[in-house]
């Protein structure tokens, strides 16, 4: 018998109109973890 394959979510990108918003819901409602906030130019990031 074979034991079924481990999956995850190796990365993703999810366009949003409030990033601050966005990361509230994500990281404390779902409990994701933030892996990368690096700001870029013109107050994205």
């Amino acid at each position: 018998m074979s034991q079924p394959l481990k999956q995850h979510i190796g990365g993703i990108s999810i366009v949003v109109d409030d990033y601050d918003d966005a990361l509230e819901f994500y990281i404390e409602k779902l409990q994701f973890v933030l892996v990368n906030g690096i700001a870029l130019d013109e107050g994205k990031r």
